[in-house]
């Protein structure tokens, strides 16, 4: 469909532990692909940032989208307990020094708790920037109820669950009643009909479009929406309205 402007939400570069066969982290490949299915821009991390440690593909991640017009850098987060990454002030300032387009909360795979009493300065100054969060649908990340609790504690902070599944909806969808700050990731809702009920029940505006290029296709990812049975307005919104308004709500002075 012509004129749908997409805004990939999940896309990664660099090389991975386990490299799947015709997979490349280059970034020049990855974008080429992400255009040659009509995505022109997009949220961008490096696989160190979750497989090695933050601060290294944070650094990295900055090198490789510089010459990409249309790519926006994402940090991966740490508990500030460690200081790893900095204090609340240097982290606060190197992301609007770099123009940080989003985050990840990744607890499982960093080794830390995400509930409030590890978290709570962290996540008090990303509601303050009004900072995109983008974490996993996994038990060992968050579970339903601690899902709850940060989206409760934390009303304006923007979360985004994505590694979601076919059978997330009976839960999933209380969630989307009770708090207006989730949305969720499209590249794994599978659902039949999913996003056509979603935007029935909750409007088009709980959905943002993401890729998880280059482990999986952007031209599957794309294909969702450009065929769900909706108006073109909300596939619009989902393909990249509502991922540019995220994004363009951000507050680096917070």
């Amino acid at each position: 469909m012509q004129g749908i402007r997409f805004f990939d939400a999940h896309v990664a570069v660099g090389p991975r532990k386990i490299h799947a066969w015709g997979q490349s982290g280059s970034p020049g490949e990855v974008l080429a692909r992400l255009r040659e299915c009509g995505i022109e821009e997009a949220l961008v991390y490096h696989t160190a940032s979750v497989e090695h440690h933050p601060a290294v593909g944070n650094a990295k991640v900055l090198e490789e989208v510089r010459d990409f017009p249309g790519a926006r850098p994402v940090w991966a987060m740490l508990p500030f307990t460690t200081k790893e990454l900095g204090d609340r002030d240097a982290v606060s300032r190197e992301m609007k020094d770099n123009k940080v387009a989003a985050v990840l909360v990744y607890p499982s795979e960093h080794v830390y708790s995400g509930a409030e009493w590890c978290c709570g300065d962290l996540y008090g100054m990303l509601e303050s920037m009004r900072m995109p969060v983008f974490t996993r649908f996994a038990p060992a990340d968050f579970s339903w109820g601690e899902l709850g609790t940060l989206l409760s504690d934390h009303p304006l902070l923007p979360v985004v669950l994505r590694n979601v599944n076919y059978q997330i909806d009976r839960s999933a969808y209380r969630m989307l009643e009770r708090f207006d700050n989730l949305r969720i990731e499209t590249a794994r809702y599978l659902v039949f009909s999913g996003i056509e009920e979603i935007v029935r029940l909750f409007g088009p505006g709980r959905l943002v479009f993401g890729s998880e290029t280059p482990l999986l296709s952007p031209g599957a990812a794309v294909t969702p929406i450009l065929s769900a049975s909706i108006s073109r307005e909300d596939k619009e919104r989902i393909a990249g309205g509502n991922l540019r308004e995220l994004v363009a709500g951000i507050r680096y002075e917070a």
